[in-house]
């Protein structure tokens, strides 16, 4: 884990290559309404017929029909979920690049060759590390390359954080734009470079990033508007750091997902609560954090 942190690298924007958003954004609430209504239904050989002709129509003409039908194949095996379909419309859109120049796209999660993509930053977790104790993982949502659809993780530090921060929108020298809270990255676009893991048992790891025109000018926006702007929610001061609200309800905010009020299971008393984890409040997983770090600091006592 440690050794991603060593490894990551601020690649020059002339080094990285051209990649678009713009055909993902225009494609993908098509193909998520498209492959929603095959969901957990068999796809014979008509209805992948049907479906290969409409995935056609919405993709660029310049995709050949073959190229496509090896693309979508692999949904003729089994039944798909939902949430499986819903990956492999992100997989599908972020490829179109891929397939535009006749490049073969992988359509099994987690498998990729090692690439540049274009990604968002979705959430900042808290983790302890045995090595170095209080550390953060970086959570990329891919959005353009071959690991469109992956979400991978980088583990940081708040330093280092902030360090990346500069280098995709925010400034050191301008005073509205300086980056006050680690967190502020998340919703930021970065390009990141994804390599495969030279041990099998861990997963992929993120060791290059930068930030092309389009992409650093969207952080800066982002950054500006969380200095300059109201809250849209009309919460005086602006203080995004103690918001509880997730990117699914302000373009502003510093977590994926809206926090939740609910009873602990717990502790049994109502608090915040993260959706992915609507057990145990936020509270008491930041006390069971502290309690593997006294572990793990005991151990090296020892």
């Amino acid at each position: 884990m440690d050794r991603r942190v060593e490894t990551l690298a601020a690649v020059d924007v002339k080094e990285l290559p051209k990649m678009s958003l713009g055909p993902t954004v225009s494609t993908l609430p098509k193909l998520l309404l498209l492959f929603g209504g095959y969901a957990d239904k068999v796809i014979g050989p008509e209805e992948f017929t049907k479906l290969r002709q409409a995935v056609q129509e919405v993709l660029p003409k310049t995709i050949s029909q073959a190229r496509l039908s090896g693309a979508i194949s692999g949904l003729t095996t089994g039944i798909r979920t939902r949430e499986e379909l819903e990956w492999f419309a992100q997989r599908l859109a972020g490829n179109i690049g891929l397939l535009q120049h006749g490049l073969p796209m992988s359509a099994q999660p987690g498998v990729a060759p090692n690439s540049w993509n274009i990604a968002r930053i979705v959430e900042i977790e808290t983790v302890v590390t045995r090595r170095k104790g209080w550390m953060k993982k970086v959570w990329f949502e891919v959005l353009v390359g071959p690991w469109a659809g992956d979400r991978v993780g980088l583990i940081t530090s708040n330093k280092g954080m902030k360090f990346v921060g500069t280098q995709i929108g925010y400034s050191r020298y301008i005073p509205h734009l300086k980056i006050l809270h680690p967190h502020e990255i998340v919703g930021c676009l970065v390009m990141v470079y994804i390599a495969n893991p030279d041990n099998p048992n861990w997963g992929p790891s993120v060791t290059g990033y930068g930030a092309r025109g389009t992409q650093f000018a969207h952080n800066r926006d982002l950054a500006r508007g969380r200095r300059k702007n109201k809250c849209p929610h009309e919460y005086v001061p602006m203080d995004c750091a103690g918001c509880a609200l997730g990117l699914d309800g302000c373009r502003f905010a510093l977590r994926r997902y809206t926090w939740v009020r609910r009873i602990c299971d717990k502790c049994h008393e109502e608090a915040w609560h993260n959706p992915w984890d609507p057990q145990v409040c936020c509270k008491c997983n930041s006390a069971r954090l502290h309690q593997i770090f006294r572990e793990y600091q005991s151990e090296r006592r020892r």
